[in-house]
């Protein structure tokens, strides 16, 4: 009886054992598949996952929790991901949890949820502090900066990256450094210091170029193809549309290779992007065409939103109408399931301006109002969002005050234990400490309440039209807002000076009027010199300082100084310098 029943055991514990050891094979197959097939990746994940849970192995519910949930994020499946990661993470161990609070993060943030994932990072960082193992800090510190990227504060997401400079020098990890100056690129991209993010990211393709370790190949291969990406986009926005395509061909010509569907099908949408803005509207077709085909196939909605939303502006630069309603529909119903404001907010404004094309002026006047009751949605949210990340930093400030206090106040009590004098030092501290935190406490809130003052001053200011539809590298995030004027609106300027880096300023008398281009987002001033300078305000904010200085807006294009009207029609307006301008419908009560 005795050695049945050690018999039994020696054989559950060699099933045991089996078992283990082919859930950990078949998590290296789920690393070589999440690329080339995700289904099969997904179903093996799962399987791993329910097999971890029926052994009850604590590691490997962790583990198999973490990747199972990673590939649900990646399709888009964020419900589920949450649910599958929250049951995991209790379980995993220490490597793991950061990996996984990383991933709930990122969860949280795709839902919209942003303030949840911004104190899922602080937290995540708060515990690494006080396991006093600073490298791990590394990945939820930069998620953080991303995240404040997202809402608009650059300067605090470019002190976040600072932070953890030396950090990432020291960790001496390949990936870990790759990743973090992908990231400061990306952020001078944002900050519209396209030269600068052009420096940092050769000197990271010069990087890249030294690594031949084989087992990182193709993380290494990603990285180069990422950086080729971004440099195609800094290239875009200095209007080096030639740059730009070389880089982007060289990044498609790596994701091919790696079978990255996701991050082609971003590429080719990028050069369709490029085409159009260089005017190639024919070739600018047939990449649209071509990513909409691959977002299709691999069911990536927000990726067929973007690609409808493209055919649909490249038809209306063409002047094919019933086309381009078509696009702009299903981009429409597309956005609206994603629950996307911000690109439904671009897409109707496009909607309003193909039938004011068309002279359908009633319904170009409906998607116009719709345009600006969502777009005024859209600023009121990201300021609340501003105010939330704030006051969530300051709460973050306040325990690591908290905590410094108290772990100082049980050191000083210890010491004054010993001399006797407990009490005195003890009350001193503690009036110190609570001193210092009601100044610091003071100091807080004064910057968050000059935040908002800020942000309501510069309403006028902030640019609320036409930022590229797609402007993230490989799964990265969308195309930053543009920074706000931060002069106070009761000082108005008695020259403008101009975003270029020459400086230049002008005086309102010398501005015979000022236009936008198509498509660009840059409005360009013509002046009384025969010189033309460029601004990157929108019209909105310029007509809004230059109403009281004799300027008005005649066309959603064109704003003029009446002092240089030479004569005018109800449809057109002659300038000092033999400009003709047209007179929009909706501005003849301007004239």
């Amino acid at each position: 009886m005795r050695i049945l029943l050690l018999l039994l055991i020696i054989c559950f514990n060699v099933e045991a054992q089996v078992t283990i050891e082919s859930i950990n094979a078949r998590i290296d197959s789920v690393i070589q598949l999440r690329y080339k097939d995700a289904k099969k990746a997904i179903e093996l994940a799962e399987r791993n996952y329910k097999d971890a849970k029926l052994l009850s192995h604590d590691a490997l519910i962790g583990k198999t929790g973490n990747h199972y949930s990673i590939l649900l994020h990646r399709q888009n499946e964020y419900e589920k991901a949450k649910k599958i990661i929250k049951e995991s993470l209790k379980f995993a161990d220490e490597k793991i949890r950061i990996a996984s609070v990383s991933v709930l993060a990122m969860i949280y943030t795709n839902l919209g949820q942003v303030d949840s994932a911004f104190v899922i990072y602080s937290q995540a960082v708060q515990d690494i502090k006080s396991s006093g193992d600073s490298l791990k800090m590394i990945a939820p510190v930069g998620n953080l900066a991303l995240l404040l990227k997202e809402s608009g504060n650059y300067s605090q997401a470019m002190q976040k990256l600072l932070s953890i400079k030396e950090l990432v020098a020291l960790s001496e990890d390949q990936n870990e450094i790759l990743s973090y100056q992908g990231m400061l690129a990306t952020l001078l991209i944002s900050s519209k210091d396209y030269n600068e993010a052009i420096k940092k990211l050769n000197e990271n393709l010069d990087y890249i170029n030294t690594l031949n370790d084989p087992d990182l190949k193709q993380i290494i291969a990603g990285h180069k193809a990422r950086t080729f990406t971004n440099l195609g986009l800094a290239y875009n926005k200095l209007k080096d549309y030639e740059k730009a395509l070389s880089y982007y061909e060289k990044a498609m010509k790596i994701k091919k290779t790696l079978d990255d569907r996701k991050g082609l099908g971003i590429t080719i949408f990028n050069i369709a992007e490029t085409h159009q803005f260089s005017g190639d509207l024919t070739k600018a077709e047939m990449y649209a065409i071509e990513c909409y085909n691959i977002f299709n196939e691999i069911k990536h909605s927000k990726g067929m939103m973007l690609s409808n939303a493209l055919l649909g502006n490249i038809y209306n630069d063409r002047n094919v109408f019933t086309q381009a309603e078509e696009k702009y529909k299903i981009a429409s119903d597309i956005a609206v399931k994603l629950n996307s404001a911000d690109y439904l907010s671009q897409i109707y404004e496009s909607r309003a301006e193909l039938y004011e094309k068309q002279n359908k002026f009633k319904d170009a006047l409906f998607y116009h109002k719709k345009f600006k009751l969502l777009n005024d949605s859209i600023f009121n949210e990201t300021k609340q969002r501003g105010y939330n990340l704030l006051k969530v930093d300051w709460e973050t400030y306040r325990k690591d005050v908290e905590i410094e206090r108290q772990q100082k106040q049980i050191e000083l009590q210890a010491k004054e234990i010993s001399n006797g004098r407990t009490l005195n030092f003890t009350l001193f501290f503690l009036s110190l400490a609570l001193g210092s935190a009601f100044y610091f406490y003071k100091e807080r809130n004064k910057q968050i309440v000059n935040n908002e003052e800020i942000l309501d001053n510069n309403k006028a200011y902030l640019e609320d039209s036409n930022p590229a539809l797609l402007a993230f590298a490989d799964g990265s995030q969308s195309e930053p807002d543009t920074l706000p004027d931060l002069r106070p609106k009761q000082q108005q300027p008695k020259s403008i000076t101009l975003t270029n880096r020459a400086k230049d300023k002008l005086s309102f008398k010398d501005i015979i009027h000022i236009s936008t281009e198509k498509g660009i987002g840059v409005s360009n001033y013509y002046c009384i010199n025969g010189k033309k300078y460029e601004d990157y305000h929108t019209l909105k904010n310029l007509n809004s300082i230059l109403s009281k200085f004799g300027f008005i807006q005649v066309h959603r294009s064109h704003i003029i100084n009446i002092e240089h009207i030479s004569s005018k029609k109800s449809t057109q307006v002659k300038l000092s310098n033999g400009k003709v301008i047209p007179v929009g419908r909706t501005f003849k009560k301007n004239l």
